[in-house]
């Protein structure tokens, strides 16, 4: 079938994506549709005989589109972004077209040379040590499930690879009260399990208490326990709070400790040396990793993952000493040696599409800007009254709580913003999530899209004030 590709077929395709961007900015951010309503307006059985290319466009079309939540809208501030560009576009399509398998040298040279240098040129666009080596990953939660394992053999010297767990104190992990979950499940996947999960409580800044992470640790050791790993962050999920990396990196110094540190948003801004100061002992690290596919224009999935010694992951994963030895002398790698996955897509291409069409300086003038319109947004809501901002704001990521005077205690503080994050979600313009940090209900906005611009940040803040004033 895929010699049956003509003109026709491809125009009707790129028609398809060309009208849906080009209208995308007009389209309510999110579907006005209720829980199954896609899964009913879809046949009970799979057809007997072909359908036509136009009739599953078509439906494509009318079925599919119009129920999505659109990542790629200006308006869509909400969690943290999934964006994409034209090159990266391009690149996908491309690599899709293909249809290679990147596990190894043998099945794609192109494939596995490429992502050898993004990972090389990544890594000194971010200013990460010279040394690491990385492997392109789908999702950070890999990443660090990846992390998790290779860190409990190196610290059991392969015994729970080879032999099970049987015999061993519990080995324990820890991390930020303020972590993301995808941690926990790593543990709770590489066996550790998540009551062996030590959430580490943290300062008034809600970074990491490296006071209380070495008094847990004694106290884990006395109890006759294996403590072995640390996931620090870089760049937290609520509220983009920074653990103090180069005492951490003491304390697992101290305790022969495994580091891994989750830069997974915020690693994108490192690009821009003036936001390398939360970086400092990086160096100390086993392993890192950050998302291009969140806020590096790279579309989804794309996760780079570093670590310090790749023979920590090859003795890991690797099939047999005798087969990594015999690649090792050939000088290949084979990246399905470096993690949990054998096939693997071909995703360095659309990276290299991206750093090479926009450059360095495209793409520090991108996330810089995005930066300026996260303090106008800052600047404007913040002279509204009874909006307050109860942790600083790191980069772009605003954290904010209504409080108007006639209101007194937190629960209804907490309700009256509920209620006017539903308004600005409901005006259909924007799409904002909120968290809870300390008891206090935050609405969270992280203005990052690649097309977000000036005029949409004033259409955002102009309508919180037409609903605070409703609400005042």
């Amino acid at each position: 079938m895929l010699t049956e590709l003509r003109d026709d077929k491809w125009k009707a395709l790129l028609d398809l994506l060309q009208h849906y961007y080009s209208a995308l900015s007009d389209q309510a951010v999110k579907p006005q549709v209720v829980p199954g309503s896609v899964y009913a307006s879809l046949p009970e059985q799979l057809p007997d005989t072909p359908e036509s290319f136009e009739k599953v466009l078509s439906d494509t079309r009318q079925l599919i589109m119009p129920a999505l939540t659109h990542w790629q809208h200006p308006g869509f501030m909400a969690l943290f972004p999934s964006n994409s560009s034209f090159p990266s576009l391009a690149g996908e399509v491309i690599s899709s077209g293909v249809a290679i398998n990147a596990m190894m040298w043998d099945t794609s040279p192109a494939a596995t040379e490429l992502e050898q240098r993004m990972m090389e040129w990544l890594r000194d666009l971010c200013g990460l040590p010279s040394h690491w080596q990385g492997v392109l990953q789908d999702t950070a939660s890999t990443a660090t499930l990846t992390a998790v394992i290779a860190a409990r053999e190196k610290k059991t010297t392969h015994q729970v690879k080879n032999d099970g767990f049987s015999g061993l104190p519990k080995m324990i992990l820890y991390t930020s009260e303020h972590a993301h979950y995808s941690v926990e499940k790593a543990a709770m996947s590489a066996g550790i399990g998540r009551n062996n999960v030590r959430k580490i409580q943290c300062n008034a800044d809600l970074s990491m208490d490296t006071d209380a992470l070495r008094m847990q640790v004694e106290a884990d050791l006395q109890d006759g326990h294996l403590p072995f790993m640390v996931c620090a962050t870089l760049g937290t999920t609520s509220t983009l709070a920074f653990d103090p990396l180069q005492e951490i990196a003491a304390v697992c110094n101290a305790f022969d400790l495994w580091l891994h540190v989750d830069a997974a948003y915020a690693g994108s801004a490192f690009i821009l040396e003036e936001e390398r100061s939360v970086m400092a002992g990086i160096g100390a690290a086993d392993s890192y990793v950050f998302n291009p596919h969140k806020w590096l224009f790279t579309q989804f999935d794309c996760s780079a993952f570093y670590v310090s010694d790749p023979d920590d992951l090859l003795t890991v994963f690797s099939v047999s000493a005798e087969y990594l030895k015999a690649t090792r002398e050939q000088g290949i790698i084979n990246y399905k040696d470096w993690g949990i996955p054998l096939g693997r897509r071909f995703r360095s291409l659309k990276l290299w599409y991206v750093l090479r069409t926009f450059g360095r300086k495209g793409l520090q003038d991108k996330i810089s800007r995005h930066l300026e319109l996260a303090r106008t947004l800052q600047q404007r809501l913040t002279a509204m009254d009874g909006w307050i901002m109860p942790y600083p704001m790191h980069m772009n990521v605003l954290c904010l709580q209504y409080r108007p005077e006639r209101l007194k205690t937190l629960a209804e503080w907490n309700e009256v913003t509920r209620n006017i994050l539903d308004e600005i979600n409901s005006d259909g313009r924007f799409y904002l999530t909120g968290t809870t940090v300390e008891e206090m209900f935050l609405i969270r906005i992280v203005p990052a899209q690649t097309e977000v611009s000036r005029d949409t940040i004033e259409a955002l803040a102009e309508l919180i004030e037409e609903i605070t004033m409703r609400c005042a």
